[in-house]
């Protein structure tokens, strides 16, 4: 019996845009299976590729798909596809509206050897309010690989931003800090070199936060968190925490922070994201 990562049942396709010609017209690399190709317009939310297939739409076009296979071969294993879809993202980057980067593919950047190489272990200041998202991918700030290489600050905010299962709690008491004239702070995290994790590659401050529905994976309207940032000149408070923080690994009671895990409870000797800033809840 084949695994499920030898098993051929994978392919990957290109969304593109008949308005353009060649390879400027794709502005979607994907992996999937059965008719994933075929359900992106079923999806709901604002993002930029929902916008792109929806100009598309409006200018009373389609969009097309092309399936892409290696060759002598009708589909791929999970593995092929895999490394396939992050060759073309990573090939295609400047043009396309993923939001993710793919998988399996390297890239480091001289500037983040040398960011990883001095990256120091820094305590969160308990009297900072802070959510934090741990983010991964090309458009998060690392590499495919999971990698830090220090991408623009606000290509890691796009993806920093949403869609979260952050609980209403967790709302409340941002929006409760923002109505009281507090600041609010988003520290966006990923991957480092060198066994670094928790690496923090994007500082934003909060305006408020709203709920979107959006469809998951499998098709089905689930409610997602989405943040608003704060636009004008950074408050002091910002300010002071990108110069310590921004480069550097954090940890909370000299715990790494890692997502909820059953029932919300943390792994031992790790803390969960959404309890790491005591301040948010004051």
């Amino acid at each position: 019996m084949e695994s499920k990562s030898s098993a051929r049942s994978s392919y990957v396709y290109l969304l593109k845009d008949p308005r353009l010609s060649g390879k400027d017209s794709i502005f979607y690399v994907g992996k999937g299976s059965g008719q994933r190709a075929r359900t992106h317009e079923l999806e709901s939310g604002d993002t930029a590729k929902l916008r792109r297939i929806a100009e598309i739409r409006e200018a009373g076009l389609e969009v097309q798909i092309e399936y892409l296979t290696l060759s002598g071969t009708s589909l791929l294993n999970e593995e092929q596809a895999f490394s396939m879809e992050a060759a073309l993202i990573w090939a295609l980057r400047e043009q396309l509206t993923n939001a993710s980067g793919g998988n399996h593919l390297s890239f480091v950047s001289d500037r983040s050897l040398e960011i990883s190489a001095n990256a120091k272990q820094i305590e969160l200041d308990q009297s900072y309010p802070v959510v934090l998202v741990w983010v991964k991918g090309i458009f998060g700030g690392t590499s495919l690989a999971g990698d830090f290489i220090g991408v623009p600050h606000e290509v890691v905010w796009e993806n920093s931003r949403g869609y979260w299962t952050h609980s209403r709690g967790i709302c409340e008491a941002i929006d409760k800090k923002i109505a009281q004239g507090d600041t609010v702070l988003l520290f966006s995290l990923t991957n480092g070199l060198r066994g670094r994790v928790n690496v923090v590659n994007g500082i934003f401050e909060l305006s408020g936060v709203h709920r979107e529905n959006v469809k998951n994976g499998k098709g089905v309207d689930v409610e997602r968190v989405v943040f608003d940032k704060r636009e004008g000149e950074p408050s002091q408070l910002a300010t002071e925490a990108a110069a310590k923080y921004l480069g550097n690994e954090l940890v909370v009671d000299g715990k790494v922070c890692c997502a909820p895990g059953r029932h919300g409870v943390a792994p031992e000797g790790q803390i969960s994201m959404p309890r790491a800033s005591r301040a948010l809840y004051a």
